[in-house]
């Protein structure tokens, strides 16, 4: 096949086999031959998708990460159904710790190819690193608000209590600038080190398979296979504890109308089903009434 794509490309150096015999090349382990014909096609094909694609492609075994997602970023919201490419773009992303990207990228794929374990377990494992990382953040700004009303409680009780003299003393008490910042770096890293432990304590408690980010993922999942049923039983779940989740209620929304059509309104078919029920019993005592006067 190599040698077919090759007498090709030599008779017509402009024409688009310059794609597959670079993929041949690449297969074979000849990266660098298979970049400079890459190269040299692109000049004549500069919209022919898949010469990018095979670029890309040898970069990412080259490990030039950079120059895989700079080759691939242009095209990737237009092409979000070209496996190959979503599938290069998400591993440069991956290792490039462009995290939102990829999970974005490995999601499309796992649409479109649901029996893809290596690619479900990337989106389990980014969903659940993004969970814990937002919660980091939200739980330490919490807690860095928390000590700096801290701090200034303190610093006013202090202040108050302090007797003349003491604070004499303390103000005539010289410390080099050196020794400050050297005191302020220990508390800085001791309080960091401190908090780490914590976080990684609540993160790993939190990454149990009922917490809400695994769950949707899997509702996620469930609904790229079609199992619909599934993915509602997931969704319910998580609205008997949370009946307010904007996420959950969504994709409850999103089920029904590719089940029925329409979105059902469970509160109001509950109201019709007891109204109708009601109005049965009426009618049964009326019936009862109108044979016990006879």
């Amino acid at each position: 096949m190599l040698s077919k794509y090759l007498n090709q490309y030599e008779k017509n150096p402009k024409s688009r086999v310059f794609a597959p015999l670079a993929e041949s090349y690449r297969k074979a382990g000849m990266l660098n031959d298979a970049i400079q014909v890459l190269k040299e096609g692109l000049k004549y094909n500069r919209d022919y998708l898949l010469g990018h694609v095979v670029l890309a492609h040898c970069y990412l075994d080259q490990e030039e990460f950079s120059k895989s997602y700079n080759v691939l970023r242009p095209y990737v919201q237009s092409s979000p159904d070209n496996i190959k490419l979503q599938k290069i773009y998400a591993d440069s992303c991956y290792n490039l710790k462009k995290h939102e990207e990829a999970l974005k990228s490995y999601k499309y794929i796992l649409f479109m190819s649901p029996q893809d374990e290596e690619v479900e377990e990337k989106v389990i494992e980014l969903e659940s690193n993004l969970y814990a990382r937002e919660k980091y953040l939200i739980d330490g700004k919490e807690n860095k608000e928390s000590n700096i009303e801290d701090w200034k409680e303190s610093e006013i009780d202090s202040s108050i209590n302090l007797k003349s003299d003491e604070f004499d003393s303390w103000n005539m008490k010289k410390i080099s600038s050196q020794e400050k910042e050297e005191v302020i770096e220990e508390d800085i890293i001791e309080t960091v080190n401190s908090f780490k432990q914590e976080k990684a304590v609540e993160i790993k408690d939190d990454l149990s398979l009922e917490s809400p980010i695994m769950t949707h993922t899997m509702v996620d999942i469930y609904m790229s296979q079609k199992h619909f049923d599934k993915a509602l039983d997931l969704i319910d779940k998580i609205l008997e504890t949370t009946p307010d989740d904007h996420k959950s209620l969504e994709k409850k929304k999103k089920i029904h109308r590719i089940l029925y059509g329409t979105v059902i309104d469970e509160k109001n078919l509950e109201k019709k089903f007891l109204a109708f029920h009601e109005a049965i019993k009426n009618r049964a005592a009326i019936i009862r009434a109108k044979f016990s006067l006879t």
